[in-house]
């Protein structure tokens, strides 16, 4: 059953490394969001369920970001968000380590938030990424752990890439 359980992981991170390659920025939300449905599973099945929780959240966030209400992409609605992955691990808390994704999740938000791609890039690389990995490696979840590694890397090629230029805020 445990092949089952790391098979979704790994289509979850397929998923996420196709939508890499979308241009567009709404359907590569989209799309991230499948994956993180997918992730969910993943997690459930593995008894990680600060995980699980914390990418059903991120799937909640995706639907406020893509949504064209303004309302539910102000300030306050980031706020609500990033304290909602902060303080989220301890409904399902098993040790100190299911708070670091709950960060990494909440640095994320308001990176995601600020619209600005080299913000966003540079704290995938330096926190986010980081943080999930250690939680991924404890939890037996190599499937995550190449996720992060493949999200670290494509967001240090980008900020290696455009090093010299201005970054434009994302659309």
């Amino acid at each position: 059953m445990n092949i089952l359980w790391q098979a979704v992981g790994y289509v979850a991170m397929i998923t996420i490394i196709l939508s890499f390659q979308i241009k567009k920025q709404n359907a590569v939300i989209a799309v991230q969001a499948a994956a993180q449905l997918l992730f969910v599973i993943h997690y459930t099945m593995i008894g990680s369920f600060s995980g699980a929780v914390l990418n059903f959240i991120a799937v909640v966030r995706a639907l406020l970001l893509l949504s064209g209400n303004r309302y539910l992409k102000s300030d306050i609605s980031k706020y609500i968000v990033m304290a909602v992955f902060l303080l989220s691990p301890a409904l399902v808390y098993k040790s100190f380590f299911d708070f670091l994704p709950g960060v990494a999740m909440m640095i994320n938000t308001y990176c995601i938030w600020s619209n600005d791609g080299k913000k966003l890039r540079i704290s995938q690389a330096a926190v986010v990424s980081p943080l999930w990995i250690v939680y991924n490696v404890i939890n037996n979840s190599p499937p995550g752990v190449l996720t992060e590694i493949f999200n670290m890397t494509s967001s240090i090629i980008f900020l290696v890439r455009t090093r010299s230029r201005k970054e434009k805020p994302i659309k």
